[in-house]
């Protein structure tokens, strides 16, 4: 009897696989409180991470994210969506955006076809995001069509829209309006110039005047430094501006020396020019000197 439980243990053990390595969240800590959004850096020990692209390697791959929810069946790639985040190109940091409440966070390891180690390398924490700070734009919307210049109204959730004179505050800034170009990087002050928009007056509303064309609008929140906040907070749409209204002096030109009676000749570009008679009618007017 005692012979045959030493082989039957001897077999089990070499049934039982370890895992090629461990994973772990190395911040924030198990039962942590948060405010949303918030980094996550994730560790490996035993194995190495690198990008999907580089392919199906023993003891390599990267991370996936599992937020409030189960593994796919085994042997399955771990899908990509809004609750199952992959990190395929081998990052060991991202920024997580979660709704108030307890959240389950769950660290995997994968190979380069996204599919899980067996036995699985994976760790988890759980978390309480107090509070989520978000900016939005409450108009236009998201993939508008508007004609230029527009007006853009924008909101804070969590956060106290404040001049960039009151100085740093945890929670509070201004916002800016990034027209056509990426974000700036962190901890760096955001500039001031045409595609940068800045609304340290603690401005909500604005008017943009934008060429006809695609464009993509950022907004960011930042300190009264102009820093952006770390993690960003940050949001985006997409417009269309079918059409730009302009007007302008034809004549004389900008700087022109000109005699004490002179002639003035106006222009304008996507509206009508009509009689103050004809009533109000969108896109027609008339000019004030």
């Amino acid at each position: 009897m005692v012979v045959l439980a030493v082989v039957a243990i001897g077999i089990l053990s070499a049934c039982t696989k370890e895992p090629a390595g461990k994973v772990s969240i190395s911040a924030p800590a198990d039962l942590a409180k948060v405010v949303s959004p918030f980094k996550v850096q994730m560790a490996a020990q035993g194995v190495t991470v690198e990008p999907a692209s580089a392919g199906v390697n023993d003891g390599r791959g990267h991370h996936h994210v599992i937020i409030d929810d189960n593994l796919s069946p085994k042997g399955q790639p771990i899908p990509s969506d809004v609750n199952r985040l992959q990190f395929g190109k081998g990052q060991s940091e991202a920024t997580l955006d979660l709704a108030p409440g307890e959240h389950t966070i769950r660290l995997f390891f994968a190979k380069g076809d996204h599919i899980p180690y067996d036995p699985i390398i994976t760790s988890s924490i759980k978390g309480t995001v107090t509070e989520q700070r978000k900016v939005s734009f409450s108009e236009p919307a998201i993939g508008a069509q508007v004609i230029s210049p527009f007006i853009v109204k924008m909101a804070a959730q969590s956060l106290v829209v404040e001049p960039a004179t009151a100085g740093i505050h945890e929670g509070a800034g201004h916002h800016y309006i990034i027209v056509d170009a990426d974000l700036p990087t962190a901890g760096q002050p955001i500039p001031s110039d045409a595609q940068h928009l800045h609304f340290g007056k603690a401005q909500t509303e604005a008017t943009l005047d934008l060429a006809p064309g695609k464009h993509t609008l950022r907004l960011v929140f930042a300190d009264g430094n102009h820093s952006p906040y770390d993690p960003a907070v940050t949001s985006a749409i997409e417009v269309t501006v079918t059409q730009q209204r302009k007007v302008s002096f034809l004549e004389p030109s900008d700087g022109a020396q000109i005699a004490s009676t002179f002639t003035v000749k106006m222009g304008a570009t996507g509206l009508v020019v009509e009689p103050a008679t004809a009533g109000v009618h969108e896109g027609g007017g008339h000019h004030l000197g």
